[in-house]
């Protein structure tokens, strides 16, 4: 059984630090603080998801004419199409188009035409625009990623080997996510009183980096779509439903 050294930068952090306050863990343990894992790592996201941590862009190119999101995107702040022709010299220029982003189904009043736009079906996790564009280039937010390791036979002798991923959270919360999943453990076992001292301290510890930290929780005013202007705030044009800013959480 790895120590728990005091950091906490990797899933294994964790699993080692839950090992110095649970006990060992055997295989079915071991499941359930995956599950854990998962499940503090979205709690906590909920919290922090506008940290540009999370921030991310995406390029599409279309198969059989349709732009299909990456899994995980959670938030669409911006679509921009380029067009790319080819003149008779074989030279090629491209032109670039920002849509007005629209949810499919919201029922909205239709734009007065003077913008393309872009339709969002977060059911299919496809995106529609009014034209026929080479490459979208998608920019918003994402879902933390669960893929807590991967699985390597490489080594002398060969054996399976797990390599833990770095914890997918804005580095200062990273210890209040380890006492998160030690809270889940000891509630799982029925100790809800340690239960309940490990997830306090961890909620305590996140709200006060919450307090402390404003930037890396809730991003920039730009990523919101925001503009300021002295003391007042302008959100950015919106048309019809227009879905800049909406949590779409593609699948």
């Amino acid at each position: 059984m790895a120590m728990f050294t005091g950091e906490v930068r990797t899933y294994l952090d964790v699993r080692n630090f839950v090992e110095a306050v649970y006990g060992p863990l055997d295989e079915a343990s071991e499941t359930q603080m995956l599950v854990f894992m998962g499940n503090a790592l979205d709690q906590m996201w909920a919290d922090v998801r506008k940290s540009s941590w999370f921030y991310d862009e995406w390029e599409l190119t279309p198969v059989e004419g349709v732009f299909t999101l990456p899994a995980g995107v959670a938030r669409i702040c911006d679509i921009v199409g380029t067009t790319t022709t080819v003149g008779d010299d074989d030279s090629e220029s491209s032109t670039e188009v920002t849509y007005e982003l629209h949810l499919r189904g919201c029922g909205g009043s239709p734009c007065d035409g003077s913008v393309l736009q872009a339709v969002v079906n977060p059911v299919t996790g496809t995106i529609t625009p009014d034209d026929e564009p080479n490459t979208l280039m998608v920019s918003g937010f994402r879902r933390p990623s669960h893929q807590f390791f991967t699985e390597t036979t490489t080594g002398t002798p060969p054996a399976p080997c797990r390599l833990w991923a770095d914890i997918d959270l804005p580095v200062p919360f990273r210890t209040a996510y380890a006492k998160a999943v030690a809270g889940f453990m000891f509630f799982g076992a029925g100790d809800h009183q340690r239960a309940g001292d490990w997830l306090n301290l961890a909620n305590g510890e996140a709200a006060n980096l919450r307090v402390a930290m404003p930037e890396i929780v809730d991003g920039t005013p730009e990523q919101r779509g925001i503009y300021r202007l002295g003391t007042k705030t302008f959100f950015a044009p919106t048309c019809g439903c227009n879905a800049t800013g909406e949590w779409i959480y593609a699948a």
